[in-house]
């Protein structure tokens, strides 16, 4: 967004150098033909302030002081906006192509949520003139501009999952790559990768760097699927060469943090609730999977413990579908799970559907809002505390926050709900404690 704006920017300015010029000629006397000559005289010197700067054209010297000023700027900015357009374009066709002489640097393959956490924490815990190396091919990432910035940041908009993007990276020569999108299967591409250019460099060159005190590169693959990663760790990351090969999942390590620090010290999940607890998933993407799982794997649930999804049927419903023998037929999971509600979540239709059946139940209620989406997840909590079923109103409500919680937000619910209501919201920032979580893991 910040790269648009930038952009956007540099075109009305160029825009106003040509306008302002026009005139500024007119004013000034330069060009004085009112006729047809004149006017293509005035756009042309306008146009071509741009690539002489006025060197043909003189400099003006009658008309008031105020168009003469004006005149002067634009002789000084008009060939200023063609470096920067032209250093741009060196940049994205010569500078990104070159290869980088690096070695002991970090490289992170996409710059999406976990990237930008790894990247700030590498910023805190390695030394300023660590180089670190972005891969990432999308030329509107709103974090561009902002790493840019570092004097030992180099950014490659390119698709990190081809070899030759990865050798011009350095990646052989690297301390430390981290795959960090979402997408498995172009993390575990660019890994075979990555291990290709690694097992291509000579015996003696390894071992060169082994007496240099040089270690093997440690790998960081991001697998965003739980299933999948068990199945990795069986198969293929037992493979010698894929061994040292470490596997993160942020939303797998965010919600590990909501439901062992959050939900333990509010709710007491760990010493179990009498009676049961009602678990309820609005929106059923990674981050609710994951919460899911760590539920499952709580040893203090039971059959007593009941599990509510609703969800539209987008990126969740193949998981859904693809499970579903699970409600019709023999559950293998501690907890009690029912059949999936596929509906808007802000139909109160679903509200209702989930109150004819809790309604009559002393179990603890607990709901999880895990859409991508803050500020709806927190519309969603006010409207359910405000005009939800009673069922769902006495319910202690998480909101999956990936954004640092803002004053703006946290006053957005004390202006919306009493003191009472608001006091069962809980606002789960994931970027913090997602960072906090990798600080652990990977630092």
């Amino acid at each position: 967004m910040l790269l648009k704006k930038l952009r956007l920017l540099r075109y009305v300015m160029i825009a106003a150098v040509l306008v302002i010029s026009y005139w500024g000629f007119w004013e000034t006397r330069r060009f004085p033909d009112p006729g047809m000559a004149g006017v293509l005289q005035r756009i042309y010197a306008a146009i071509a302030l741009f690539f002489f700067s006025g060197i043909d054209i003189d400099f003006p010297h009658q008309g008031t002081r105020l168009w003469q000023a004006m005149l002067y700027l634009c002789y000084f900015l008009a060939p200023l906006l063609t470096v920067s357009y032209i250093y741009e374009i060196a940049q994205d066709k010569l500078i990104n192509r070159l290869s980088l002489n690096f070695k002991k640097h970090t490289v992170i393959c996409g710059l999406g949520r976990s990237g930008r956490v790894i990247y700030d924490l590498l910023r805190e815990v390695y030394p300023a003139k660590h180089k670190v190396v972005l891969i990432d091919q999308n030329p509107e990432n709103p974090y561009a501009v902002e790493y840019q910035q570092h004097r030992n940041t180099w950014w490659i908009k390119a698709d990190f999952t081809k070899r030759p993007v990865l050798k011009r990276a350095a990646v052989h020569r690297a301390q430390r790559i981290f795959l960090t999108t979402d997408m498995d299967l172009d993390n575990l591409n660019a890994l075979m990768e990555i291990q290709t250019l690694y097992a291509a460099i000579p015996l003696k060159s390894k071992a060169k760097r082994l007496d240099k005190g040089d270690v093997r590169h440690s790998l960081y693959c991001h697998i965003t699927d739980h299933q999948l990663r068990e199945n990795l760790l069986a198969t293929l990351f037992k493979e010698e060469k894929y061994q040292g090969v470490r596997i993160l999942n942020g939303f797998y390590s965010a919600a590990k943090r909501l439901y062992v620090d959050y939900m333990t010290a509010l709710l007491n999940v760990a010493e179990g609730t009498a009676g049961g607890v009602i678990f309820i998933f609005f929106g059923y993407g990674f981050f609710g999977k994951m919460v899911y799982h760590h539920i499952q794997s709580d040893l203090h649930r039971s059959a007593d413990d009941e599990i509510f999804i609703a969800t539209l049927l987008k990126k969740s419903g193949y998981d859904i579908d693809l499970t579903s023998y699970a409600w019709e037929t023999e559950q293998h999971n501690p907890c009690t799970v029912h059949k999936p509600i596929i509906n808007d979540i802000q139909d109160p239709s679903v509200w209702k559907t989930l109150d004819d059946q809790i309604v009559n139940s002393p179990k603890k209620v607990v709901l999880f809002l895990c859409r991508d989406h803050d500020v709806a997840n927190l519309e969603l909590a006010i409207s359910i505390k405000r005009k939800g079923p009673q069922s769902l109103k006495r319910a202690t409500i998480f909101c999956r926050m990936f954004m640092e919680t803002t004053p703006e937000l946290e006053q957005m619910l004390e202006n919306r709900l009493t003191p009472g209501l608001s006091k069962d919201v809980i606002l789960f920032p994931m970027q913090r404690e997602l960072k906090e979580a990798f600080r652990e893991e990977l630092f």
